[in-house]
């Protein structure tokens, strides 16, 4: 049996609410998003998930806790599956950052320009597919629940894409996490032994 991953960005939270870049930094789930991490379960209940991997990160560490309650399914923590550095702009307003010449070329773009202090786009993108590679060669012939984040997730797909001859694919990229990924959004993929293929969605 092949390997499906279903990947999940965390819960909303209260810097999402606010519009506030979190980066490595964490903020707790709101109400709404301990509902979206309810409805991420519901949504794979009879999936038969095998295990949740998730973020070190509070946020994802809480959105993998719910859907451990109602999937039984264990959970383990792989520290490549963090957010994004976002360096020195972590913490600050969207608002704030957009003000900012590199913006567009750090956050709608897929670039090797590091955030100060921070992490370029194509190194996250590069670490989480190579997470995912360890995961699916070490839970051989598994169903395995990804928590991860919004950045991490557009960076990602990025690499997965690099392969497609599909533009549309490629310049859905050039836009914010913010826009790509919902809270609670699943994506699944399909491993077949040697890469990654797209699924239907959820």
């Amino acid at each position: 049996m092949p390997n499906l991953l279903y990947l999940t960005r965390h819960g909303q939270t209260t810097w999402n609410v606010e519009k506030r870049l979190q980066g490595q930094l964490d903020s707790p789930l709101t109400a709404t998003g301990v509902e979206q991490s309810r409805l991420v379960a519901q949504a794979l209940s009879e999936v038969g998930i095998d295990k949740i991997i998730t973020s070190p990160l509070g946020r994802a560490v809480d959105t993998a806790k719910i859907c451990q309650q109602a999937l039984c399914s264990n959970t383990l923590i792989d520290k490549d599956l963090a957010e994004r550095h976002l360096g020195d702009w972590q913490g600050q307003k969207l608002e704030q950052i957009q003000q900012d010449d590199n913006y567009h070329n750090a956050m709608a773009l897929v670039t090797d320009w590091p955030i100060p202090s921070g992490e370029s786009a194509l190194d996250c993108g590069r670490r989480l597919k190579q997470c995912l590679i360890n995961l699916v060669q070490k839970h051989a012939n598994q169903n395995l629940l990804v928590v991860t984040h919004g950045e991490a997730l557009r960076c990602l797909i990025y690499q997965l894409n690099q392969n497609t001859s599909d533009d549309s694919k490629k310049n859905a990229l050039y836009s914010s996490a913010y826009e790509l990924f919902d809270n609670g959004c699943i994506i699944k993929l399909h491993w077949n032994g040697s890469h990654f293929t797209f699924q239907n969605p959820v």
